[in-house]
């Protein structure tokens, strides 16, 4: 195969995703389900238009390293924390139970154990991408069935560490006795790769990613983030476990680092690219005949998965007494099979613990539960209010409803002197803010002032969802360069369009450009200066000031400090 009709190959499954991902998006679903969809029809079963499938397979790798990598990048030790004991309480049962309903219907089918396990394993997970994308677009995430949904989904995406480890003891040992020994070796081996990781994350990362180099050169920066991603995939290969948990534990180790926002947003269009041909490489697995010819088995298993799923979620939220309305949207949103289910899968199939029909039966179940998903999490709330007490809580005192982040706050971007200033503002009058900026040195001496700041570039979409932009109540802009300010506007307003901007404008010629990108109020530097130093030449001259619109220092500090301030930033 030559690298022209690979190139042929790529384009051909990159154009079919991107043609049903927006089309599945235009009708309401996840373009998840459009990526596996073009798989379908493009893939061997379908249309047959690849020559290259394996070729195209392998480079999707890629994409299942990054999406752990980045799911990683999420899961921040505060993060944990903020869930709470009931959290991982109800995530642990949730998967715990799941798993064993499975195993105990599969038994009774008569699938051998080793399968049964792998199968519990793949149905226990949903889908994190889906769930976050519908609550968002109902500004429901922050809800509690919201807030209950999407911790259960977090301790889901942790599990897949041990998960990973457990499929190829599966495959090598059957469960004797023999198991035992191999989990324990793959274990042992789990733990070398996580210190030696640990240490590179702790120790040397931050060190090159801090360096003036990195700093001054964004490309420099993604370099280095793939590097060690990547870096941690082959390292898991070389000690013989799974590649996507080196990708995995990489992230996670990342993720309390200043840097991680940064990261994420920065490799997050790479990710896009990649995972969309993962998916479709799943797709690609599907056959649209085999389905027709076994519509009845297929049926049988989705309205299983769905009906299953959400008794045991429903039930594992109810026993943590939390109300029956609660208990019944959670349950219906986690009833289908999720992304990190494919991961798990293709494990199995890899280490031929799943024949080809069970696979066939796994991706064409799965696909379908993914297009049913944002219909269940809609239905659900109408289910929860044919109850007598109809009124489903949007949030609850105590530990159970601990926000998983800030809410009602103010970002500043930018923390120069002019951030500094707004800061000190706000916390003065009491209103929570998080500060956003892109220099590290800056993020650091700010954090030892105790302030909640985070790494990142404001003109990222990823960076200002990570700082809860739908749940801010205004944004001040407060970086110079009014080419960065229109950008980081312009972004904010796409994720946010009733959000309240302020921002800074440091000449008159770009205030209509920074107001045609949103901004509500825009601070103009030289008008403000005119009025400070027409005012401080009258005062010296012993002048009255009528006529002159004056404006106070802020802090009743000398007028000529202003002028300083704004120069210095």
């Amino acid at each position: 195969m030559d690298l022209f009709s690979l190139l042929l190959d790529i384009v051909l499954a990159l154009g079919a995703a991107l043609t049903l991902g927006l089309l599945l998006a235009r009708l309401g679903q996840s373009p998840i389900v459009g990526y596996l969809l073009a798989g379908v029809l493009i893939g061997p079963n379908g249309l047959a238009m690849l020559k290259a499938a394996a070729e195209v397979r392998s480079m999707a790798d890629l994409g299942v390293a990054l999406l752990l990598f980045t799911i990683g990048l999420e899961l921040p030790w505060r993060r944990l924390q903020a869930l709470g004991s009931t959290g991982i309480a109800a995530g642990s049962l949730q998967i715990v139970l799941t798993a064993l309903a499975t195993v105990a219907v599969a038994g009774l089918a008569g699938v051998p154990p080793e399968q049964a396990i792998l199968f519990g394993m793949i149905l226990a997970f949903s889908s994190t991408a889906v769930v976050f994308r519908v609550l968002a677009d109902r500004a429901e995430i922050d809800s509690v069935p919201g807030r209950v949904s999407v911790g259960i989904l977090l301790v889901q995406d942790i599990v897949v560490i041990p998960f990973m480890l457990i499929v190829p003891a599966l495959a090598g040992a059957g469960l004797g006795g023999a198991v035992l020994r191999d989990l324990g070796v793959t274990f042992a081996r789990g733990a070398l790769l996580i210190l030696g990781l640990f240490v590179l994350a702790r120790v040397l990362l931050p060190l090159l990613l801090s360096s003036a180099a990195v700093v001054r050169n964004r490309e420099l920066f993604v370099i280095l983030a793939l590097v060690f991603c990547l870096g941690a995939t082959w390292a898991a290969h070389a000690l013989g476990l799974s590649e996507i948990l080196g990708s995995f534990v990489a992230g996670v180790l990342l993720a309390d680092s200043k840097f991680a926002s940064q990261i994420r947003a920065e490799i997050g269009s790479l990710r896009a690219g990649f995972l969309a041909l993962f998916f479709v490489s799943i797709g690609m697995l599907a056959d649209p005949a085999w389905v027709v010819g076994n519509l009845d088995l297929v049926g049988a298993l989705i309205a299983a998965i769905v009906l299953g799923k959400a008794i045991v979620a429903a039930g594992v939220v109810r026993l943590l007494r939390y109300p029956a309305q609660v208990a019944i949207i959670a349950g219906w949103t986690l009833a289908h099979i999720g992304e990190l289910s494919f991961v798990i899968a293709e494990e199995g199939w890899r280490h031929q613990l799943i024949d080809a029909d069970a696979f066939r039966l796994f991706v064409s179940s799965a696909v379908l539960t993914l297009i049913l998903a944002p219909y269940l999490i809609t239905i659900a709330r109408r289910l929860a209010e044919l109850r007598p007490d109809r009124r489903v809580p949007p949030a609850e005192s105590g530990e159970e409803a601990a926000p998983i982040s800030v809410t009602d706050h103010v970002i500043i971007v930018g923390y120069g002197p002019t951030g500094r200033r707004v800061a000190r503002a706000l916390r003065d009058v009491g209103t929570p803010f998080l500060v956003l900026d892109l220099n590290p040195r800056t993020a650091q001496r700010a954090r030892a002032e105790g302030i909640d700041v985070e790494f990142g570039d404001a003109s990222q979409e990823e960076v200002l969802r990570h700082a809860a932009l739908l749940a801010a109540r205004a944004l001040v802009v407060t970086v110079p360069d009014p080419a960065d300010s229109a950008t980081i506007i312009s972004t904010a307003k796409l994720i946010r369009p009733d959000l309240l901007i302020v921002a800074r404008g440091r000449y008159a010629q770009h205030t209509r450009r920074l107001l045609d990108s949103g901004a509500e109020i825009l601070l103009n530097e030289e008008e403000l200066m005119g009025e400070h130093l027409a005012a401080v030449s009258l005062k010296m001259l012993g002048l009255a000031a009528e006529g002159v619109a004056r404006v106070e220092p802020p802090g009743g500090t000398d007028p000529t400090d202003v002028g300083e301030e704004v120069v210095a930033d």
